[in-house]
């Protein structure tokens, strides 16, 4: 997880600042962010760079692999999601 690439794109996208993200951010909130934003962007990303917050978020690396289709993409994703909400302790 590269949180400070994360950091940058909550301060772009809402305008906060490093330390009002570490006083007030959590996990939980942070994931229903990212689930809303994949929605419904902020004006100031398009949908590839809400795509880029989510890989970064899950973990998911960039580089050279096999194409995946887009139910493949949607697939993996909701995975690492419903993993993450588990160790979270929540259901999804």
């Amino acid at each position: 997880m590269n949180w400070d690439e994360l950091y940058c794109y909550l301060i772009t996208a809402t305008g906060w600042t490093w330390e009002y993200i570490d006083e007030n951010m959590t996990i939980r909130r942070l994931e229903a962010m990212l689930d809303f934003w994949d929605q419904r962007p902020p004006a100031a990303f398009s949908s590839n760079e809400v795509r880029m917050i989510l890989r970064s978020y899950f973990g998911i690396k960039d580089g050279p692999r096999r194409r995946k289709t887009e139910g493949q993409e949607e697939e993996e994703f909701v995975k690492r999601f419903s993993e993450l909400t588990r160790l979270m302790g929540g259901n999804v």
